[in-house]
């Protein structure tokens, strides 16, 4: 670490980047492949979409899909551990990669920083000032996609820990996929995007990143370390958990 991946500037380069990502993990045993093998789902289905010509601007959405997976790809490469290069919310994903937790919290992680600070970020890059809104119906339409993909990445995660699945409501991490893959995807992400382009100067945009940042990172920190019922339960599942990485990647990838 870190793992340089070339800065993408097509969708195919998205998808090149994320087949280097799983690579290295399995080779490494690294949970951080966990996210980045939901990701190549997502980039499949997106460009797929746009290639279908199911966006009002399908260039648009390609420019955004690539600044979007481009934030993820940079992130992984100035991450080191205790360095503070990477974004505060990357960090936490990244860091936890090293603990034992169950492969659905791994896979929260990521959507965490991408979706709630990197989605929003991205969407006002590409669109800065007054030109969001016209971004507005196409926005909902790749969040529409994100969010057609929760049921089978739940469903992919329940092939590996077919043992947890049970426990899931008494855990909340059924609660924690279901409101990243609707709510989140389609309001909190575009209030990122709102407050990120309408910043007058270039130091406000920055402290509006930074904000969201840190909140998405005490967010993740509480995800993987609630209190009470809810901690002791996570505790205990990660404890008989003996998922392989390589089983769980290739799951995510829809290969099992």
């Amino acid at each position: 670490m870190p793992l340089h991946v070339p800065a993408p500037q097509r969708m195919s380069d998205v998808a090149d980047g994320l087949a280097q990502i799983v690579g290295w993990a399995r080779d490494e045993r690294s949970p951080i492949g966990y996210f980045a093998a939901l990701y190549n789902q997502t980039t499949a289905a997106i460009d797929a979409a746009i290639r279908a010509g199911d966006f009002a601007d399908g260039e648009r959405v390609e420019h955004l899909a690539v600044t979007f997976a481009g934030r993820y790809f940079a992130a992984l490469g100035a991450w080191e551990p205790g360095s503070g290069h990477a974004s505060a919310a990357w960090s936490v994903a990244f860091e936890q990669s090293t603990r034992p937790l169950l492969v659905i919290e791994h896979v929260l992680l990521g959507m965490n920083a991408h979706i709630l600070l990197d989605l929003g970020v991205a969407a006002a890059t590409v669109c800065p000032g007054d030109e969001l809104a016209g971004l507005k119906p196409d926005f909902d339409r790749v969040n529409a996609v994100l969010g057609s993909l929760v049921d089978p990445m739940r469903r992919a995660v329940g092939r590996v820990e077919r043992w947890m699945t049970p426990f899931n409501r008494f855990a909340h991490l059924e609660d924690a996929v279901a409101g990243l893959g609707v709510r989140t995807a389609r309001v909190l992400a575009w209030d990122v995007a709102t407050t990120v382009a309408a910043a007058p100067t270039d130091d406000a945009r920055r402290a509006a990143i930074n904000r969201v940042d840190a909140d998405v990172a005490r967010l993740s920190a509480e995800l993987v370390d609630p209190g009470g019922v809810r901690g002791l339960v996570r505790r205990v599942l990660r404890r008989f958990d003996d998922t392989n990485v390589a089983d769980g990647i290739d799951a995510l990838l829809g290969r099992s």
